[in-house]
């Protein structure tokens, strides 16, 4: 069995990119509240060319079209198994 490291976090950005074009069609179809949030989310995304705010938005959308809070949709956390802890505290 071969191990190997995966950059989890380009890998993610990369398909949220690729699908951007399909979550917008999604987020557009949804009506109602949440509708209009995802909308005025949307509008400022057409409004600015920077990846990082056209992520931001989809990710926002993202939240509100399952109905979840941004905090507990995406955290980052750190797991430390016992066995490495121990070792990092020597």
């Amino acid at each position: 069995m071969r191990l190997t490291t995966t950059p989890l976090t380009s890998k993610f950005l990369g398909e949220l990119d690729r699908q951007t074009d399909n979550l917008m069609k999604v987020f557009n179809s949804k009506g109602g509240a949440a509708g209009r949030k995802m909308a005025a989310i949307m509008a400022q995304m057409d409004n600015n060319e920077d990846i990082n705010v056209r992520r931001d938005c989809v990710l926002s959308c993202l939240s509100i079209y399952l109905n979840e809070d941004l905090d507990t949709l995406v955290k980052e956390h750190v797991v430390c198994m016992p066995a490495y802890c121990a070792f990092g505290q020597m």
